[in-house]
């Protein structure tokens, strides 16, 4: 995994190396996927500040991409263009950040050591976070391709 680690690494900085060139809200989207491309190169399983960073990566990743896919959902409702998710160009980085937080998530599982019961609890807690990503995942490829099957039933829905 060490090689595909820093291959992954690469992207995740070039990434937001793109991002930072060419938004004007950069430092709302590459804090994430900077730190996570960052990590991914410095990944040490007895470093307490990096494991004190990614786990700040983790938390702070599944809460940008809870709170954007919850603003395309309104978006959705409000634009006046019929549902259509072309002019939010900014919600692309869902899919962006959702994957460095869960490759942050599994950096974190592959290398853990506790076995107590709060080593359990913090594994079951990383799980848990990675199966809230998965369905964010879903929903922002309807930005790419609103012609997936279950676009027009996310637009249609009403909470």
């Amino acid at each position: 995994m060490g090689f595909t680690r820093y291959i992954i690494g690469s992207i995740f900085l070039a990434i937001a190396y793109n991002i930072h060139q060419n938004q004007i809200d950069w430092w709302i989207y590459t804090p994430v996927i900077l730190s996570a491309g960052i990590l991914s190169f410095l990944n040490c399983q007895t470093c307490a500040i990096g494991r004190m960073l990614s786990s700040i990566t983790i938390v702070g990743g599944t809460i940008q991409v809870l709170f954007l896919t919850w603003i395309m959902f309104h978006f959705t409702k409000i634009s006046s263009t019929n549902g259509s998710l072309k002019e939010f160009q900014e919600l692309r980085y869902i899919l962006v950040i959702a994957s460095a937080t869960c490759f942050m998530i599994y950096l974190r599982l592959s290398t853990s050591q506790s076995t107590g019961f709060f080593g359990l609890l913090r594994n079951l807690l990383l799980v848990s976070f990675s199966l809230i990503l998965f369905p964010c995942v879903a929903v922002s490829l309807c930005i790419y391709n609103e012609n997936l099957p279950y676009c027009d039933i996310i637009k249609e829905l009403k909470f």
